[in-house]
């Protein structure tokens, strides 16, 4: 997994990005409803979109927000959820302080504080998992971390050579 800074952010209008899939590969990215996981049938399957490694060793209080929508799940604190892993560490749930109705299509912003990963490089999960009783349908859009002290550093090129030689990220 590539390893980012703080702020990141994607749309997942036009792609995935750093995000990877494991698992029954059910994530897609659609121009219109963003990272999109469905099993499109009453089956067992379970699929991750898994974050790039976030370097968050000197972020000041840093936060996670996106917008999220779904439909057609049976339990949701069970089927659509959110899971870190500290570098080299296991999977932990996070509380996904706020979910869609699940009856219709309007989207729910969440923000998340993760000032606990202050000091440490983290990824984070969404789990999307199907039953042989319920498959949802879940969409999310706008994914931003961020922190306090998270600048992007600029640099001026005089000639094309210079801007070349830039450091990956000004």
């Amino acid at each position: 997994y590539e390893t980012v800074s703080l702020p990141y952010s994607v749309s997942f209008m036009s792609g995935l990005d750093k995000f990877v899939v494991e698992g029954d590969a059910l994530w897609t990215s659609d121009s219109r409803y963003g990272a999109k996981a469905t099993a499109g049938s009453k089956v067992e399957k379970e699929s991750w979109l898994v974050s790039p490694l976030f370097d968050m060793t000197s972020a000041s209080n840093p936060k996670m927000s996106f917008e999220h929508a779904g439909k057609f799940f049976g339990t949701l604190a069970d089927e659509a959820t959110l899971w870190e892993r500290e570098e080299g560490g296991d999977w932990q749930q996070v509380t996904i302080p706020k979910y869609f109705t699940n009856s219709d299509w309007n989207y729910v912003a969440v923000e998340i504080d993760l000032s606990s990963y202050t000091g440490k490089k983290v990824q984070f999960g969404f789990k999307y998992v199907s039953t042989t009783t319920a498959y949802g349908t879940w969409e999310i859009k706008n994914l931003s971390l961020t922190a306090e002290n998270a600048t992007v550093e600029t640099a001026k090129a005089a000639n094309i050579k210079e801007l070349v030689a830039l450091e990956t990220g000004t």
